[in-house]
């Protein structure tokens, strides 16, 4: 069974949004799948009501979410990690180096995993992961790039959050088709 986390900053609306689509995406083309989320923030709270009404209009009930602080026990073991954003991304090898090879932000996985081709079915999963993530070096992922990142809508209009609600629904549907 394939395990994702999918990490943002607090928790509180891109990373519960994807973790849903992802799911669904996944669900979709028949791929058993553990989606979770969390952030590096402080967790123990809710979505605000106006996101929550934002997320209902694409068909999301993030009304019972509670954001979660990721530690390194969320990460070990995961198969593929996937962050907004690089700085996000940097934190999390930060927090646990191991993960180097299956971390990604999800704008960047899905770049990569189109280069590099979708998964055969006689190809397992590490193998193809790791394929994906060889050509790729630390410092390719220093500073920042918007081509990379899924912009934090935090303090934005309520258009700017179905932005990027269709952003993430989008990148999961491609994502979960390379699988």
């Amino acid at each position: 069974m394939l395990t994702v986390a999918v990490i943002c900053k607090a928790n509180l609306f891109r990373s519960p949004a994807a973790r849903v689509f992802l799911a669904d995406a996944f669900g979709a083309a028949g791929i058993e799948a553990v989606v979770t989320s969390g952030g590096i923030l402080e967790g123990g709270a809710s979505i605000a009501p106006a996101y929550v009404a934002i997320a209902l209009e694409s068909g999301l009930d993030l009304s019972s979410h509670v954001s979660h602080t990721i530690s390194p026990l969320d990460l070990i073991g995961q198969d593929l990690v996937l962050t907004m954003t690089r700085e996000l991304l940097r934190e999390v090898v930060v927090l646990e180096p191991s993960i180097w090879p299956r971390a990604f932000t999800m704008r960047e996985f899905l770049r990569r995993a189109s280069n590099h081709g979708a998964r055969k079915p006689t190809e397992s999963l590490d193998r193809w992961i790791d394929a994906i993530a060889a050509p790729r070096t630390r410092a390719q992922v220093l500073g920042d790039l918007d081509a990379d990142d899924v912009a934090d809508p935090v303090g934005g209009t309520a258009e700017e959050y179905r932005v990027v609600l269709r952003q993430l629904d989008r990148l999961a549907r491609e994502i979960a088709a390379l699988f």
